[in-house]
């Protein structure tokens, strides 16, 4: 028998054909998982519901007709709040849309009374809107609403609404979605917790007593304890000291979220930066190491809703979180960041003037007003006085009859959903009190 020499054919063809496969097959996967870009342009139509509130002498709310005649005249108690306080943009043409905002959130801003609110400030639960739907407390639009009262010299008040935050805060220093008003620490259904809501309490309480005089920030600030040591420590426990992004949380998009979004990791590197301003230890060397993560990991990406899979491969796109890594949120802003906030607005505009909540939001043509607040705000706290009037003429513009500011404003331009929105009247005041004032050289 004659012996051939087997031919070895090696492992060559089927590791080549294994690694053609497992690219093929990977890439399928990850164009699978690339957000898809928004699709056709619609006209949704969402109905507008109020147009406004009241309060009446006695206390008593009273929400508007969509189509009211005529904006209401503040009562006398409201003219005697009003006196209490400054008015932001005082003498300019935003005075009246000023006064406004200011009425409409101490109209959202409801006095609360329970075991808790026996000792310190009168507690007050900052709803978002009047409307059934909106009538909760998000600790983030609440948030926003102290810090807008406290730069509008309505200190108590503001202490009042970071209060009812701490008196309704988990132990572990988190936060649910939002919270029924009176029933204290119950919430309406059982949306996850948002962790974006310590970055936006500390961020609060930070500006809050920094607006208080020498002689009532010590008071106010043990008042605070409890909210600031815990939600402190919840920060420092969900970045491991600032080693490592937080886990996958919901933010203000309120959906169930499978990756994580620049909408909470932002709020996590304010919450350090805030925490290490008031005090709280170990949150300084936290803050330095957590910034450097985000703009190794969202920076390096353009600062996305979402980073990508492999690189930028499976990003989205931007959305109003790129807001979160600019002044006055953070310190300074992050590398890259200005220019990425100004290179996400083309993809957020929609027909009616405004902002979309994202890039990759539906397009169904409405404009957003908190988003759209959002821009001028860090436009006006950044020095950008000229893109911020240009933002804050179209707010103005888009106002109800009775010149609440709206949730929504369609493609056609008419006000829609709920009137006012606290958030968005809250971005409004806090851009006006950054911007110079009628007697300053306002530049561009």
């Amino acid at each position: 028998m004659v012996l051939r020499p087997r031919r070895d054919f090696g492992a060559g063809p089927w590791v080549a054909s294994a690694w053609v496969i497992g690219v093929a097959l990977a890439t399928v996967i990850l164009t699978f998982l690339t957000p898809a870009p928004p699709g056709p342009v619609t006209d949704t139509f969402i109905p507008l519901y109020s147009s406004g509130i009241t309060v009446r002498d006695d206390g008593e709310r009273e929400s508007l007709p969509p189509r009211a005649s005529a904006q209401p005249s503040p009562s006398a108690a409201g003219r005697e709040w009003l006196a209490q306080g400054s008015v932001p943009a005082a003498g300019t043409p935003n005075e009246e849309m000023s006064v406004r905002a200011l009425l409409d959130i101490d109209a959202l801003a409801l006095p609360v009374r329970y075991g808790k609110a026996d000792v310190g400030p009168q507690r007050y639960a900052l709803i978002a809107a009047w409307q059934d739907n909106w009538h909760y407390v998000w600790p983030r639009d609440a948030s926003f609403a102290a810090v807008a009262l406290a730069r509008s010299g309505h200190l108590d008040q503001a202490w009042g609404i970071l209060s009812y935050l701490q008196d309704v805060q988990s132990g572990d220093g988190t936060f649910q979605a939002r919270y029924l008003p009176a029933d204290i620490g119950s919430t309406p259904d059982d949306r996850a917790a948002q962790t974006d809501g310590i970055g936006w309490v500390l961020w609060a309480a930070r500006q809050v007593l920094a607006e208080a005089p020498a002689a009532r920030r010590g008071e106010i600030r043990s008042g605070l304890d409890l909210l600031i040591s815990r939600a402190s420590a919840a920060a420092l426990r969900l970045t491991d000291d600032g080693r490592r992004l937080p886990p996958i949380s919901p933010d203000y998009w309120e959906v169930r979220e499978y990756r994580l979004t620049l909408g909470t990791a932002g709020p996590l590197l304010i919450a350090l930066q805030s925490a290490a301003h008031l005090g709280s230890v170990g949150a300084a060397t936290a803050a330095v190491r957590y910034r450097d993560l985000l703009v190794a990991t969202f920076g390096s990406q353009g600062y996305p809703r979402q980073r990508g899979w492999v690189g930028s491969l499976g990003a989205s796109a931007p959305d109003t979180a790129v807001n979160f890594v600019r002044r006055p949120f953070v310190d300074e802003d992050l590398p890259g960041a200005a220019a990425a906030w100004q290179a996400s607005q083309a993809a957020m505009v929609r027909p009616g003037g405004g902002l979309a909540p994202g890039g990759s939001w539906r397009n169904d043509g409405i404009s957003w007003t908190p988003t759209t607040s959002i821009y001028a705000l860090v436009a006006a706290c950044s020095g950008d006085t000229a893109q911020a009037r240009t933002w804050l003429a179209w707010l103005e513009a888009h106002r109800t009859e009775a010149g609440s500011l709206p949730e929504k404003v369609l493609s056609d331009g008419t006000p829609a959903s709920v009137a006012p929105l606290a958030w968005t009247s809250a971005n409004v005041l806090i851009a006006l009190s950054c911007l110079p004032g009628p007697d300053e050289d306002i530049g561009g």
